[in-house]
């Protein structure tokens, strides 16, 4: 599970401006045919940690394998993402580990 920042938003300012952070998680076309997802169908992404809802973008530019969502988002039900990041560091560089979080998806 991957996310970064977004298109007119720094951080989470902004968004009295350009509305909230939409909850979508984008989603390799062949992950999807994998999982039965169609394009805007609300998924889950859970681990140990927790679980969030998104609605599913179908893409061709995300690598199969890797879910991709806008940093600082929530989800359908305004929980945030982080509720499912671990809060423990990169064993390189020490940075924190939201690009590398794995998480198993399914329909909601």
């Amino acid at each position: 599970f991957l996310n970064s920042a977004v298109k007119k938003y720094t951080h989470t300012q902004f968004q009295d401006v350009y509305g909230v952070i939409p909850p979508i998680v984008f989603i390799n076309l062949d992950d999807a045919r994998k999982y039965s997802i169609n394009d805007t169908d609300i998924v889950k992404l859970y681990n140990e940690l927790g679980s969030i809802k998104l609605k599913a973008v179908i893409s061709v530019s995300v690598p199969q394998g890797v879910l991709w969502a806008p940093r600082q988002g929530k989800d359908i039900e305004g929980v945030s993402q982080n509720s499912i990041v671990p809060d423990t560091t990169q064993e390189i560089g020490g940075g924190p580990v939201f690009n590398s979080t794995l998480v198993k998806i399914r329909k909601a």
